[in-house]
């Protein structure tokens, strides 16, 4: 990619449905938090952002800013993505952590070199624009913060209004790139996630 970008790594959600951190479950021998830090680290972005609750614990890395999320928030992503956005004002590669599958050549090719940057960037797959391993931009900050201040917080929503606006491009998933964007939000989902990848 020609141009400076900045990664977030989304790792703060309540993980209700999986009854335990997200961020905290093993994947190959590791915290999955940390598997997916560094896989944006390998990118070399001009700043590196976790966005997280404060209890979570995750580190004090120097090289990483943190974004706690406010204690009494629980809005899902779009609210921890605008904070972001807002802060790094350049090209925002958002990733979450429970996509184990994403690769970083992946998002070097597919994403960030894809993408050119005068917009935001999405995958559309089965379910619709993935926002979830995406680029956004500073251009679409103002109608973000215009969606957070009104509570209309899909991120679908919001990338199909980017995308009429012209703000965002599209394009279709390829079949071989499904896996890269696969997830667990129960532990059943996630025992097949692991098995997977034994």
């Amino acid at each position: 990619m020609n141009g400076s970008f900045a990664a977030l790594l989304l790792a703060g959600g309540k993980s209700q449905r999986m009854g335990s951190d997200k961020a905290m479950l093993e994947w190959q021998g590791q915290l999955l938090w940390r598997v997916q830090l560094a896989k944006l680290r390998a990118l070399c972005p001009n700043r590196l952002v976790i966005a997280c609750r404060e209890e979570q614990s995750l580190g004090q890395d120097p090289d990483i800013e943190w974004l706690y999320d406010p204690p009494t928030e629980d809005s899902g992503p779009m609210r921890a993505i605008c904070r972001a956005l807002d802060a790094v004002q350049m090209p925002l590669l958002v990733l979450a952590v429970d996509m184990p599958w994403m690769t970083t050549d992946f998002m070097r090719a597919e994403l960030l070199f894809a993408a050119g940057h005068e917009r935001g960037f999405f995958i559309a797959t089965e379910h619709g624009p993935e926002p979830m391993a995406a680029i956004y931009v500073p251009l679409m900050l103002h109608r973000m913060n215009r969606c957070v201040e009104v509570g209309r917080l899909s991120l679908q929503h919001f990338v199909a209004e980017c995308t009429e606006a012209e703000l965002a491009q599209v394009r279709p998933i390829q079949p071989q790139e499904t896996i890269f964007f696969s997830n667990a939000n129960t532990p059943i989902e996630w025992l097949h996630e692991k098995g997977r990848s034994d």
